[in-house]
């Protein structure tokens, strides 16, 4: 989360793999790159902000989209801040190292996620829980309205808006401040074919992203407004996000003899990056990054 879409291989494809006992959000960052305990996972943000150069490092690449999440939220040392589907961990150690926050907190799905969190023995994480980050109330009554800040790094298209912002609402402080990433549909959307709107919500819904959870940036807006939200900045990052990771996966050779189970893995990567160049070849869903701040 942070993570890769989570594509779904039940359909069609079951019948010919052996069955994994994974989370269905788990992604073998070691595939990618990242072999660290408190491991990437995320789609990267692969343009070098200060040179504005390509980035072919997928660590690095995963560690700027996080910072891009992090500016928007306008991150300080003094802040308490929560985490929302943190995944690995890697967020959580990049925001106490290039932020300086000293007081981080985390919800994460994934109980092997949690397990190397809680392993890592972070001295800035105050606590982890298990819990979604669209459901109230929160797993514990003093996350309510604790928070300076709310982020969350590739994960928010998982849930509907209303419910994700809901959370935020509860944790938050008031004046406090919120940012993530999400899918959008693009001002194309309305010209485009039935044929091009189907595929797109059918593959997308495949990665765990259902028809109901996209939205046009103008409903975002208003959602966020109805929400009691100012401040509210929306910027575009398909070609840094989607087509970056795209040729990134396109360049990377298949390991050589793989197990089964990560043979599936890499085919869901593999499938992962071609959606990605779909929508970015399209043009039809945007990777948006999203920030606002309660009045």
């Amino acid at each position: 989360m942070r993570n890769l879409f989570r594509l779904n291989l039940r359909q069609p494809l079951q019948k010919y793999l052996p069955q994994v006992s994974k989370h269905r959000f788990a992604i073998a960052s070691p595939l990618l790159g990242d072999p660290n305990v408190l491991a990437w996972s995320n789609l990267g943000f692969w343009r070098n902000t200060l040179d504005d150069q390509n980035i072919s490092d997928y660590q690095r690449a995963c560690a700027q989209l996080a910072q891009q999440v992090g500016l928007a939220a306008g991150l300080q040392t003094s802040d308490v801040v929560l985490d929302l589907g943190c995944g690995q961990g890697a967020s959580l150690a990049y925001w106490a190292k290039q932020f300086g926050i000293q007081h981080l907190s985390a919800l994460e799905i994934q109980p092997a996620c949690i397990a190397r969190i809680q392993a890592a023995h972070l001295p800035q994480l105050d606590g982890i829980y298990q819990a979604p980050f669209d459901q109230l109330p929160l797993p514990d009554h003093r996350l309510n309205h604790a928070f300076d800040a709310v982020v969350c790094v590739d994960a928010a298209y998982h849930a509907q808006l209303a419910d994700f912002l809901a959370v935020n609402m509860a944790a938050l402080k008031p004046q406090g401040r919120m940012a993530f990433t999400t899918l959008v549909k693009s001002s194309r959307w309305p010209q485009a074919g039935w044929l091009y709107q189907h595929l797109t919500l059918k593959l997308l819904n495949m990665a765990y992203v259902p028809a109901q959870n996209l939205q046009p940036q103008h409903e975002i807006i208003a959602t966020l407004q109805q929400a009691g939200c100012i401040d509210i900045q929306l910027q575009v990052l398909d070609q840094e996000v989607f087509s970056g990771f795209a040729k990134y996966i396109q360049q990377l050779e298949a390991p050589k003899h793989l197990a089964w189970a990560a043979k599936t893995d890499w085919l869901k990567i593999k499938l992962t990056a071609q959606l990605c160049h779909f929508l970015a070849q399209h043009g039809l869903i945007h990777y948006m990054l999203v920030s606002a701040r309660l009045a």
